[in-house]
């Protein structure tokens, strides 16, 4: 019994140290990948500095930077992803907010005027820190504030 126990703890510790090397998308053309999440409908989504990945384990989508749209990504560098609720999920780049909504395609910008630093989200508040504009809250009712100190 005793070698039957030992045993299992040593394929245990062998399993859990075997780790991927190497992860390969198909078609993406960059290898600096900046945050995961998964969505409720087992997407993973991937933020990278040449925008928005998509990815269902078979196929994958990139959502790109459109200046002429006011409801596409407003930057390719994506710095934080989050699931905002089921069917919305929060991207971070340089310079927005935005909310991706599945049942319509688009995104929604709310306007920050500085790179993220730090994302944290406490219920439906989301707040965003920045390399020199402050702070940043997109409330649950979606109005954007921003703290900064000036002394």
């Amino acid at each position: 019994m005793r070698h039957i126990v030992a045993f299992s703890m040593l394929l245990s510790i062998f399993a859990a140290q075997e780790k991927p090397t190497k992860i390969t998308l198909p078609n993406i053309s960059t290898e600096n990948l900046l945050s995961l999440n998964f969505d409720n409908s087992n997407f993973a989504w991937i933020g990278s500095d040449q925008g928005l990945i998509r990815y269902d384990g078979i196929n994958v989508d990139i959502f790109r930077s459109n200046p002429f749209s006011s409801k596409s990504l407003s930057g390719n560098r994506v710095w934080f992803l989050d699931n905002y609720n089921s069917d919305t999920l929060i991207i971070i780049t340089d310079d927005a907010i935005h909310l991706y909504s599945n049942k319509d395609y688009e995104f929604e910008q709310y306007k920050i005027n500085s790179r993220p630093t730090n994302y944290f989200k406490h219920n439906d508040d989301i707040w965003i820190t920045t390399l020199s504009d402050g702070v940043y809250n997109l409330s649950e009712d979606k109005e954007l504030v921003r703290y900064k100190f000036e002394p």
